[in-house]
């Protein structure tokens, strides 16, 4: 019993190791470019003529460049700031971003209505 979970701890053990390498391969890749590779992962992966321990190598990577990716458009979401209107003198007024998806419907006129920047 003892053989088997030193087994399995040295298999997480090894998948981490695996993992932090893969970070760390695309930690400077940019953004676009990361995407691209993501995008060509994806593809071979849902080809199915990789051998096994390629394709889990592929996975691991395809994994670190989401990851790569995903904190990349939370650090622009951050930086990100939108006109919310303009001040007495008439300068305009920053907001931050707000990622939520905001409700907008059409009036008879056509016109947006809930969730508009400028409201009438």
């Amino acid at each position: 019993m003892a053989k088997k979970a030193s087994k399995a701890a040295s298999k997480k053990t090894k998948a981490a190791a695996a993992d932090d390498a893969a970070a760390e391969e695309v930690a400077e890749i940019p953004f676009e470019t990361a995407l691209e590779q993501l995008h060509t992962i994806v593809a071979q992966l849902e080809e199915g003529a990789l051998p096994l321990e390629a394709s889990l190598a592929e996975y691991e990577r395809g994994m670190a460049l989401v990851r790569r990716c995903h904190t990349t458009l939370q650090q622009v979401e951050q930086r990100i700031t939108q006109l919310a209107g303009f001040d007495e003198q008439g300068q305009p007024e920053m907001a931050p971003f707000d990622g939520t998806a905001t409700t907008q419907t059409l009036d008879r006129a056509g016109r947006r209505t809930g969730g508009d920047l400028f409201t009438e």
